[in-house]
């Protein structure tokens, strides 16, 4: 799962338009079919997801 995890996370944090994050979020819902939806490195992933977006959009929180 570790390594599962670290390459599923390395490829979220080398999103740089629309397009990757449609992938991104494929790759989350696997993993998360795959090791639960429940897990802690699902909800990590939809954070990295969420910080990218708004990194690349500009987006003040």
């Amino acid at each position: 799962m570790e390594q599962t995890y670290t390459w599923t996370y390395n490829i979220i944090r080398s999103c740089n338009n629309d397009y990757h994050f449609n992938c991104a979020d494929a790759l989350i819902d696997l993993f998360a079919r795959k090791y639960g939806e429940d897990s802690n490195q699902v909800q990590q992933l939809k954070m990295l997801r969420a910080h990218k977006w708004v990194t690349i959009h500009g987006i003040l929180i």
